[in-house]
């Protein structure tokens, strides 16, 4: 089977025309949303997305053939199907040309507050590349919508995916927004010209199938493919990061919870908490795509029994004092974000000492900030961001009496209409 490397964009054009199609067996597209945007970041960031396996159409082999979905290739006899690669090229195709129900938007009022939160100076590369290397989806700077001319979004500062690379699109979008924000022309230059635009002409690996090869064979190919391998989370990165120095996170993880079996297993199904609960101990970012940077195999060391702990009687308050529930399940969770924090601010609050009414004075603003992240879906985007400031900001709270120093936007906060609440949203399950 011989290896080649081709252009994304290549056999993105190929799918919308027809001449690669999917074998009749192919199960359909079912990546949601945030999947297309996590490929949408990887293709940004020039990070390898995998590689692609194809087999050249060969009339003697019956195989059927069917369209990507959104491309409306009617008629079209393909010269080649594609075995593996139908999530990342139907997701490249709505990326690309907006193919589906759904658009994708660079959302740039979103990342042009990120800029100012950061003080970003778009006129330091450096500092622009190092902006651009860490931000990450969970910041909320993409979104999917169905608009009805999804190039006018610009004027509500949603850049449509096509434009970013067709050039007189981009050039067009570039002078409407430049018409409403004169005075983002650098931002422009530096985020979205320099960083966004032509995303997609990643080269990547392609296995090609002799055309020679049975039915049976090509299905074999494919049942092996979709049982075997999935793309590595945070956590399984930081297992590989840990292994060369004997340290089994996978089998400490699942110790934890059985040590800490009354809250913490329905609180972190994958291991993340415990890493993010890790990172904010050690005053570090716990933004997940930074995850295997952060935890070190020292910094490991230090909290790694402290982390499941605190974990524990987080969800011990959360359930015992607010009815969260997390002796049974995490069905009343609204954010399971905030439980890195909140465990790493509740230590605090306990290392404080307090007693009688100063601790229970204490207690009920630990109460506050989660009903309050709730009501306001605080970590609906920029989670990370938020998980760290929340921390910091909340100790601060806790070790003063009274609400000085409480955080800004508790104070700002407004109860909103509980009218329409959904029962499975943050507010409904409050």
């Amino acid at each position: 089977m011989p290896i080649s490397t081709r252009p994304f964009n290549e056999l993105l054009e190929q799918a919308r025309t027809g001449i690669l199609q999917l074998p009749e067996f192919q199960r359909n597209y079912v990546w949601v949303q945030k999947q297309a945007i996590d490929l949408f970041d990887s293709l940004r960031l020039r990070y390898p997305i995998g590689s692609f396996l194809l087999m050249e159409r060969n009339p003697e082999v019956p195989i059927e053939a069917r369209a990507f979905k959104g491309t409306m290739v009617e008629g079209v006899e393909p010269e080649g199907y594609v075995l593996d690669g139908q999530q990342r090229i139907t997701a490249g195709l709505a990326l690309r040309y907006g193919t589906g129900k759904s658009q994708y938007y660079v959302d740039l009022e979103r990342l042009w507050g990120l800029c100012e939160e950061a003080k970003l100076r778009f006129d330091s590369a450096d500092a622009v590349r190092e902006f651009m290397e860490t931000l990450d989806p969970e910041d909320g700077y993409m979104k999917g919508r169905s608009l009805g001319d999804p190039h006018a979004a610009i004027t509500r500062g949603l850049l449509f995916t096509r434009s970013l690379a067709e050039r007189p699109a981009l050039r067009a979008a570039e002078r409407s927004y430049l018409q409403i924000h004169p005075d983002r022309s650098a931002f422009w230059n530096a985020i979205v010209d320099d960083h966004l635009a032509n995303g997609l002409d990643l080269h990547v690996p392609v296995t090609e199938v002799e055309r020679t090869r049975p039915v049976q064979a090509i299905s074999r190919i494919f049942t092996t493919l979709n049982t075997t391998g999935q793309p590595l989370n945070a956590f399984e990165l930081v297992v590989a990061v840990l292994y060369p120095s004997g340290i089994r996170l996978v089998s400490e993880v699942n110790e934890n919870k059985a040590i800490y079996d009354q809250y913490y297993p329905q609180m972190d199904k994958v291991g993340e908490i415990f890493l993010q609960t890790i990172a904010l101990l050690a005053k570090r970012s716990p933004k997940k795509s930074l995850l295997p940077k952060t935890i070190k195999p020292d910094i490991y060391a230090t909290f790694r029994n402290q982390a499941p702990e605190l974990l524990e009687r987080a969800g011990a308050f959360l359930t015992i004092r607010l009815g969260v529930g997390l002796d049974h399940s995490s069905d009343l969770v609204p954010y399971d974000s905030i439980f890195a924090p909140f465990a790493v601010a509740l230590n605090h609050l306990e290392s404080l000492g307090l007693k009688g009414a100063d601790r229970a004075e204490a207690d009920r603003k630990l109460e506050k900030w989660f009903i309050i992240s709730a009501l306001d879906n605080r970590y609906q985007e920029g989670v990370h961001n938020k998980q760290e400031r929340d921390r910091r900001e909340v100790e601060t709270w806790l070790s003063t009496p009274g609400d000085e120093f409480m955080p800004v936007w508790m104070k700002e906060f407004r109860i909103p209409s509980l009218r329409t609440a959904k029962p499975t949203g943050a507010v409904g399950k409050l």
